[in-house]
């Protein structure tokens, strides 16, 4: 089992370094991360400044589903 030191907020940040945007699901699913607002909020509290774009898609039901997807706007504090 690897073990590295990145806190969830860097995994965050990495990760919306490298794919431009993430969302609670893809926070969930590619970070084992299950409280991502959580973590935006300790960011935006350190300086960082997030544009949330509001998506909406329809599940396997056909039930339309909303959720925000956050990218950075300005870097705060080193996390």
């Amino acid at each position: 089992m690897a073990n590295n030191k990145l806190t969830q907020r860097q995994e965050i940040v990495n990760y919306m370094e490298k794919h431009g945007s993430i969302t609670r699901l893809d926070s969930s699913l590619e970070l084992l991360i299950f409280e991502m607002p959580a973590r935006i909020c300790e960011l935006t509290k350190m300086g960082w400044k997030f544009k949330k774009t509001r998506e909406t898609k329809v599940n396997a039901n056909g039930i339309a589903k909303s959720f925000v997807r956050y990218s950075i706007i300005k870097e705060g504090d080193r996390v």
